[in-house]
């Protein structure tokens, strides 16, 4: 869950982070989320758009 509070706190909404969370964790990639995690907190990547 603290994945997912550390998303959403960056502005991203529940249901895409819960995804994204749920993606990386699936293929067992927990380095490839903290970066993702990691850049998304320093605006170094967009977030996914929502539609």
């Amino acid at each position: 869950m603290y994945d997912i509070d550390r998303l959403i706190n960056a502005g991203m909404d529940v249901e895409t982070a819960f995804d994204i969370v749920f993606w990386y964790k699936r293929q067992g990639n927990d380095s490839g989320l903290k970066r993702y995690i990691c850049e998304i907190e320093r605006g170094q990547r967009q977030r996914p758009n929502d539609g």
